[in-house]
């Protein structure tokens, strides 16, 4: 009965891919028919402008991105991430973000 199931399930995956890649921003202009043959229902020309929504809200952060999730500058990121970099010298000694758990 397993090997019945397992046959049944390797046959029904024979249709399924990936469509690998990593693009920049400029060149999704290029793949709109691409895009909208995953469902993808925005437009593909708001993925080339890098200083408008929504790639003006990724963040670097010496390796590791972010992004903002608030108008008021709400960071969401890996704690990994706040621990060694800019954010956490960048902060004062009165509000320091990790030791008083304002990011975690």
């Amino acid at each position: 009965m397993k090997i019945k199931l397992l046959i049944i399930l390797a046959l029904l995956n024979l249709n399924v891919f990936a469509v690998e890649g990593m693009w920049e921003p400029s060149q999704m202009g290029n793949l709109k028919k691409e895009l909208k043959n995953t469902g993808y229902s925005g437009d593909a020309d708001n993925l080339t402008d890098l200083f408008s929504f929504p790639l003006n809200a990724i963040v670097s952060l010496g390796g590791c991105s972010a992004s903002f999730v608030s108008p008021e500058g709400l960071i969401a990121t890996n704690y990994h991430c706040i621990e060694g970099s800019y954010l956490q010298f960048n902060s004062s000694e009165k509000e320091k973000f990790v030791r008083n758990r304002i990011c975690c």
